[in-house]
């Protein structure tokens, strides 16, 4: 049966370890015939790989990557926007400097994404943020989310209809037109769940 070399060395090696190693360690489907399938470079770089990762690791010593403990679901966020908004990305970046790890993704055809997510087409607009199993559609502000995140209400997430100015990302000057922040479930029900 076909196996890879990457799996006789702890996974961490990958994507700790210079890509030249890298290349020599993980060289894919190896067949599993026997050790002399393996070559003698690869076999010695490996051991060596793995022998050093174990000493390192048991040192708490981190190879080429600085030791950080991915942040919890609640702390990430993928937000699908159109390609070339303005807005979306100031969105996402207000997002960023609460602490969030934002993953941008620009898409072509975003009504079939916020369609995949359950948002009510009557909510549709520029951006639809994913943050711990909640959809967050629009300009939704970050309070909000962050109460949204904390409090775990049954919904499946809140809307901001249209681009209001003063909302997060449509900041414009000292205007601030007044919006509703919308609630919505898995059916498409929508409610006002708070006002703006």
């Amino acid at each position: 049966m076909p196996r890879t070399v990457c799996g006789t060395v702890p996974q961490t090696v990958c994507g700790t370890v210079s890509e030249t190693v890298c290349d020599t360690a993980c060289l894919g489907p190896v067949a599993q015939a026997g050790a002399d399938t393996i070559p003698s470079l690869e076999r010695f770089v490996m051991r060596k790989i793995s022998s050093l990762t174990a000493a390192w690791l048991a040192a708490g010593i981190s190879i080429g990557h600085a030791q950080t403990a991915a942040p919890p679901a609640s702390k990430t966020a993928t937000v699908y926007k159109q390609v070339g908004c303005g807005c979306c990305s100031i969105w996402a970046e207000q997002l960023r400097k609460l602490g969030f790890k934002v993953s941008t993704l620009e898409v072509t055809d975003l009504p079939r994404t916020k369609l995949a997510y359950g948002v009510p087409p009557s909510t549709h607009t520029c951006h639809t943020a994913l943050i711990d199993g909640y959809v967050f559609e629009g300009h939704v502000p970050l309070d909000l989310v962050q109460k949204v995140l904390k409090e775990r209400p049954k919904i499946a997430g809140l809307a901001v209809p249209g681009m209001p100015i003063g909302s997060p990302g449509m900041e414009m000057g000292s205007r601030k037109d007044a919006y509703d922040v919308l609630s919505f479930d898995r059916d498409g029900k929508t409610s006002v769940y708070a006002r703006r």
